[in-house]
């Protein structure tokens, strides 16, 4: 009789599966930077412009966002990275922002977008999401 511990063997798996996917994700990022070098190096100069990152499901979109942010935090600290899965409501959108919560939310979040200018980024994983949900 051979004993098992399958505890121990479904660990390992799930550690092999999740340094698999780190590593898909670095590649992903790495590809990305040495094919858009120039639009990175515009996000961080060119703070009024709206740029869209699209494709398909699970295609890296998430984790090069994420790894741009970071890039970009470096020259820019007050930037704000936001999970638009998790905003569902104008308050959570501009708590999120750094606004503050006031009857007017619209002009709060207008004034509070207009603070971002030449000082910050924003950064939106799931914007489509986001705006379905509001």
């Amino acid at each position: 009789m051979i004993d098992l511990d399958l505890k121990e063997f479904s660990s390992s798996m799930q550690q092999e599966q999740l340094s698999q996917r780190k590593s898909q994700r670095k590649s992903c990022l790495l590809i990305f930077e040495k094919k858009h070098k120039s639009a990175i190096d515009d996000i961080s100069k060119n703070l009024n412009v709206l740029y869209l990152l699209h494709g398909s499901s699970h295609c890296g979109k998430t984790t090069i966002l994420r790894g741009l942010f970071e890039k970009v935090k470096v020259c820019h600290l007050e930037s704000v990275f936001l999970n638009g899965n998790r905003i569902s409501t104008p308050k959570i959108f501009l708590d999120g922002i750094g606004g503050r919560n006031k009857e007017k939310w619209r002009d709060e979040i207008e004034r509070t977008l207009r603070g971002f200018k030449d000082r910050k980024l924003l950064f939106i994983d799931d914007f489509d999401k986001m705006l379905d949900i509001l």
